[in-house]
């Protein structure tokens, strides 16, 4: 069997899905026994990405995570913008002081929302950024309406928003970016900066 390791990985999601309460790979990697055998990987690693305020991990959480050798990183979904409150922006706060997190994320743009929460999305992008600490990765989402094939959109405002946000290009560290064109699988991109 071949190994991967998964960079962007939402074990949150995942176990929701299958209607499991845990964060044990095995446990989540035994209940898709209806997956194609032959499309099947041995886990090395991941990178957790935990970006829906509702499911975010204890303490505890991430260390077993570890455990596993998956790391973990917190984010706001750029489609929670709406809902977030304070004591979100408190706990994401707290979580990225834990040095068991390595990264903000994922965060971002997602321009398939409502035109009307466009705004909010940069303001809650401004905000996650000023929580970003120099040993943290930064894992950004951006993702257009899939009517609108416009080149750069909606990456210039997710570029002008970090760079007013991180301060010099120092400052710019190890960044997983995320670009969704369509809901078609072969339109994602992947990048690193």
């Amino acid at each position: 069997m071949k190994g991967a390791f998964d960079s962007h990985f939402h074990i949150d999601r995942l176990g929701r899905e299958l209607r499991l309460a845990t964060y044990n790979l095995r446990e989540l990697q035994g209940s898709a026994q209806s997956m194609d055998q032959s499309n099947c990987v041995h886990l090395c690693g991941a990178v957790a990405n935990f970006c829906d305020p509702i499911t975010y991990p204890s303490l505890e959480d991430v260390n077993f995570l570890k455990s596993q050798g998956i790391v973990t990183t917190v984010g706001l979904h750029p489609r929670h913008a709406t809902g977030v409150r304070p004591a979100t922006v408190d706990k994401l706060q707290e979580m990225l002081q834990w040095p068991e997190v390595v990264g903000l994320g994922e965060i971002g743009l997602d321009h398939t929302a409502p035109m009307e929460e466009w705004a909010v999305q940069r303001d809650v992008l401004a905000t996650a950024l000023g929580l970003l600490g120099p040993r943290h990765v930064l894992v950004l989402h951006c993702r257009g309406r899939h009517e609108a094939r416009v080149f750069g959109a909606p990456r210039i405002p997710l570029l002008s928003v970090c760079g007013s946000c991180v301060k010099g290009a120092e400052d710019f560290r190890k960044c997983s970016l995320w670009i969704y064109q369509s809901r078609r699988k072969e339109e994602v991109y992947h990048g690193t900066c």
